[in-house]
């Protein structure tokens, strides 16, 4: 088994009569004895590779929680809920004899010590029109000759915004909930994939295509797939509910003591610069592929109705 140690240190602060409640937390995180694959002589054990307790892996960053009753009147009431996170990840080392190890859908990613988990790592691209025709040639697009690290593959800041409002002596509660996710890059695989061997990549057919789109598309036929590590920090709007208590006599009707009824939508608007489906697209939940988006479905957006009856 691997052994993990953690220290943490923070505060709790209760203030203003109990409107205002903060928690905060700083966490460092260590795993010893992180299970690598080394590559070893097949006379040694009769394979290839094994894995062997050599690795090692920290994690640490700041939590919060602030929790604020913004006014409470007879006719109306307000609350705000943060929630976040940061997270500074590092391999600190992956054993001796051990090799950078490349993970990820064509070994976009590496893994070696002073760097992330599963960083994202790539030759970089440059491009020039040079005659000025707004049309890009394979001899116009270079790239470095070695690979170079470009940023953490999950995110680095994670924060959650929950307000809530109540109406009507708390006959009707508004809620909402706003997710940021941010300090990473995603690999757009689907559109790799229609540039490299498919036939819907714009950047390959339309002449007014950018000279960005289209350096993208020689890169890929060049098997260079750092243009497609994107920016995948997003904005999203992830519910909002509003509900209702029904006035007494209609519950005692139906023989209830109480009778609410809630609407519900989930996963309402997004706001990313990331070009692919949806920042939040991903082939499975894998570590190593968790970033990448190829041909998958976004989260969808979908409308409940609940009723609650107590008797």
């Amino acid at each position: 088994p691997e052994y993990s140690g953690e220290v943490e240190g923070g505060f709790d602060l209760t203030a203003f009569s109990g409107r205002l409640n903060l928690e905060l937390t700083y966490y460092n995180k260590q795993t010893r004895d992180a299970l690598i694959q080394r590559v070893v002589a097949p006379s040694l054990a009769g394979v290839n590779a094994r894995f062997e307790n050599i690795g090692s892996v920290r994690n640490s960053g700041l939590e919060w929680v602030v929790n604020a009753g913004l006014f409470d009147r007879k006719f109306a009431a307000m609350d705000l809920t943060v929630t976040g996170s940061t997270n500074r990840n590092e391999v600190l080392k992956l054993g001796e004899g051990v090799s950078p190890i490349p993970t990820g859908n064509r070994n976009t990613q590496l893994n070696l010590p002073g760097y992330p988990l599963f960083g994202m790592w790539g030759r970089t691209v440059a491009f020039r029109d040079a005659n000025g025709d707004g049309l890009l040639v394979p001899s116009e697009v270079t790239f470095s000759d070695a690979a170079q690290y470009i940023g953490p593959s999950f995110p680095t800041f994670e924060m959650a915004i929950s307000p809530s409002i109540q109406l009507f002596n708390k006959k009707i509660r508004l809620n909402a909930q706003f997710d940021r996710k941010s300090g990473m890059r995603k690999l757009n695989n689907t559109l790799r994939h229609q540039c490299q061997g498919g036939q819907a990549c714009r950047g390959l057919f339309d002449r007014n295509a950018t000279l960005e789109e289209q350096a993208k598309a020689i890169a890929a036929t060049a098997s260079v797939f750092t243009p497609f590590y994107e920016v995948g920090d997003f904005t999203r709007w992830r519910e909002a509910s509003v509900s209702y208590q029904m006035p007494d006599r209609l519950a005692r009707s139906i023989k209830a003591s109480r009778w609410s009824v809630i609407l519900t939508g989930r996963n309402l608007a997004v706001w990313t610069p990331y070009g692919g489906v949806d920042p939040e697209a991903t082939v499975n939940n894998l570590d190593a592929r968790g970033n990448e988006e190829f041909f998958s479905t976004p989260p969808l957006r979908y409308f409940t109705f609940r009723m609650n009856l107590v008797y």
